[in-house]
């Protein structure tokens, strides 16, 4: 049992074991010897091709490598030919890793890789190159990481993901630089969209636009000249909002002027255009109600992070999916867990503040707090990045979002029919006595009913066969469908016992003349 358990032992352990076996009577008819015998002779077979294949002097190819390695880890045995081929593969592993672009995970799985024997020996070398490598890896992503902290410019950006690829490594900052330099391109557009000199643009699209810029992690150029912009927008509309009084040309007085209404100077106004007669006294100036009729009401500055309304949002509990925004990354598939229920790290105890919900990004599994107002509920058809995410993980995370999604809404499904189900019969009261032999009666009552349907059903039938008999023998006989049945079985009695009917017939024919 020990020599078949998880752990490997040496070839030579097994024979021994083997050979010990044979001598013991009682163990023969235990099923642990024949499957210790079986695996012997399996792992000797297995020796064998592992010998011929490093005697070889062509190198086995990498797939070759694995074939074997695969076959070794299923036989419960330790040899150095099994080594001697785990370091092999290894080794071209890391050449191509060094030689190729490869993800920062397979460089750290390399570099965790440790093996014995003069081969591991002589892999030293290309060991250096993949330590370093990782190395360099490793500091690009703290740079990266920090020049993102600092909100670099886009200059800076595009000279870390040359330096990337010049390394050959493919990172998870590496996307998000990308996608952040995407996204830059597109504010940078519609800014120039906006700030166009023939553009009609109002000073609160600008800071829509404002407020976008800081959620992109690269600085840019153009926020300095858009924030002149919006002041010089946030004047003119002043000016225009000081303009909204009026005086009448018949009584002189001052009237103050719808919200929007325009007036036009060449023309004449008089009270009855804002509702009001010249006899009313005239409105009174009112800083507090200036400033609210004004026409900068708000600036959207404490709006929700798309500017989505607070009515098209549900409320977000735990177990709903939704799309959760973490730091710069973009909006990423998650699931709201209960902070009460689930274990929490020291880290997540510590990050822990009001107005935050605890949630799980799909197929990444990290788990963050987030701010409610970064929270969108998930649609698959209802993405809220813009640029969209191209990358294969975050389809993968959309995919995993919307099975759950499925699963979900089918046993919502089911509940709710339980829970119907489960009302019907609560307003059920239980029958007394006299109610149940009502019912009773009632049920044997309708089952009489419809077998006496059942049995005029079928009187009818077999009459209708009896009158669309055809023609036999030249002679067709048909009964009245208006005698009785009783009637028409006396006739054919009284008929069978008349003595002309009888010479008519011939011999041996029968009823209807047929012989």
């Amino acid at each position: 049992e020990e020599a078949g358990g998880p752990h490997k032992v040496r070839i030579a352990d097994i024979e021994a074991l083997t050979r010990e076996g044979e001598t013991l009577a009682v163990v023969v008819t235990r099923p642990e010897f024949a499957q210790l015998g079986e695996q012997l002779e399996a792992s000797r077979r297995w020796l064998v091709r592992a010998r011929t294949a490093l005697s070889k002097e062509d190198p086995l190819t990498l797939q070759e490598l694995d074939a074997l390695l695969d076959e070794a880890d299923d036989l419960p045995v330790e040899t150095e030919e099994a080594a001697t081929l785990g370091c092999r593969a290894w080794v071209m592993r890391a050449a191509a890793a060094v030689s190729q672009t490869v993800s920062r995970k397979t460089l750290g799985n390399l570099c965790e890789a440790s093996w014995t024997g003069p081969d591991w020996e002589g892999a030293m070398e290309t060991r250096t190159a993949i330590l370093a490598k990782r190395y360099k890896s490793d500091t690009w992503t703290a740079r990266a990481k920090k020049l993102m902290a600092d909100k670099g410019g886009i200059n800076e950006c595009k000279v870390l993901l040359e330096e990337l690829e010049e390394l050959g490594c493919e990172t998870e900052e590496q996307n998000l630089i990308e996608y952040q330099l995407e996204k830059a391109q597109d504010w940078q557009d519609k800014a120039a969209a906006l700030m166009a000199e023939d553009a009609d643009t109002d000073s609160k699209a600008l800071k829509a636009l404002l407020r976008e810029s800081d959620r992109i992690a690269v600085r840019l150029d153009e926020v300095a000249a858009l924030e002149e912009k919006i002041a010089e927008k946030e004047q003119e509309e002043e000016e225009e909002a000081e303009c909204n009084w009026a005086q009448c040309d018949g009584c002189q007085k001052w009237r103050r002027l719808g919200k929007g209404q325009e007036v036009d100077e060449k023309q004449s106004f008089f009270c009855l255009k804002v509702a009001k007669t010249c006899e009313e006294p005239e409105d009174v100036w009112d800083e507090d109600t200036e400033n609210i009729t004004s026409f900068c009401e708000g600036d959207g500055a404490e709006s929700d992070l798309d500017d989505m309304p607070l009515a098209q949002r549900r409320l977000l509990v735990a177990g709903c999916l939704v799309y959760a925004q973490f730091a710069y990354y973009p909006f990423w598939p998650a699931e709201i867990l209960d902070p009460d229920v689930v274990e929490l790290t020291a880290d997540l105890q510590k990050q822990r503040r009001h107005g935050m919900m605890l949630v799980d990004f799909f197929h990444t599994h990290n788990r963050n707090w987030i701010d409610s107002r970064k929270l969108v509920p998930f649609n698959i058809n209802n993405d809220p990045n813009e640029p969209k995410v191209k990358s294969a993980s975050f389809r993968s995370a959309v995919a995993a979002a919307s099975k759950k999604l499925r699963h979900a809404a089918k046993v919502a499904a089911k509940a709710e029919a339980a829970a119907k189900k489960a009302a019907i019969a609560a307003r059920r009261k239980p029958l007394s006595i006299a109610e149940q032999e009502e019912e009773s009666a009632r049920r044997a009552e309708k089952l009489e009913r419809r077998r006496a349907r059942q049995r005029a059903a079928r009187k009818d039938r077999a009459q209708k066969e009896r009158e669309t008999s055809g023609k036999v023998g030249g002679v067709h006989y048909k009964s009245s469908s208006s005698e009785s049945s009783s009637d028409s079985s006396d006739s054919s009695s009284s008929d069978e016992d008349s003595p002309l009917l009888k010479k008519a017939r011939p011999a041996g024919s029968g009823a209807f003349g047929i012989s």
